[in-house]
């Protein structure tokens, strides 16, 4: 259900997304309840949804519901769930107009994946490219990273 939501929203079909990941965030907060790493990713993702049908107030809402949750139960590796929230939380700030809030939270969001992950992976070289476009956006110098070196 969560990866139809997900799939319909990445196609534009929010009208059809939303009431499928709505009711999946309600039956895992009635099965598992909201501390379960399933309700908070379904959480997330209504958050992902709301932001792409246009919905940066509801978004954000969503995003900063979840986060307190994710702080209280993520460790080690999993803190990245809490870095890729900080990073929702950048987008709905910026899309809102929050420049100065959209670069602190893209600000904590790359440190947590830094921290979680290491600054060579994926993630988190895909969040300090959001993190320059919300540099720029707010106005301010920013000095991109050194390029990850390419394994032989």
């Amino acid at each position: 259900m969560v990866n139809l939501a997900i799939d319909l929203g990445a196609v534009g079909r929010h009208d059809e997304a939303l009431p499928l990941i709505r009711e999946a965030v309600a039956i895992f907060e009635a099965n598992v309840g909201k501390q379960h790493a399933w309700t908070q990713t379904a959480m997330s993702n209504l958050a992902t949804v709301l932001l792409g049908a246009g919905d940066a107030a509801g978004a954000l809402a969503a995003h900063r519901e979840v986060l307190p949750l994710q702080e209280a139960t993520a460790k080690g590796e999993d803190r990245a769930s809490i870095a890729q929230t900080w990073m929702g939380i950048a987008d709905a700030e910026s899309t809102l107009g929050h420049r100065s809030e959209a670069l602190a939270a893209a600000t904590t969001g790359v440190a947590i994946f830094e921290a979680a992950l290491g600054k060579e992976h994926p993630a988190t070289v895909e969040a300090r490219t959001s993190l320059a476009d919300k540099t720029r956006d707010a106005g301010t110098q920013y000095t991109p990273p050194t390029p990850v070196p390419r394994r032989k």
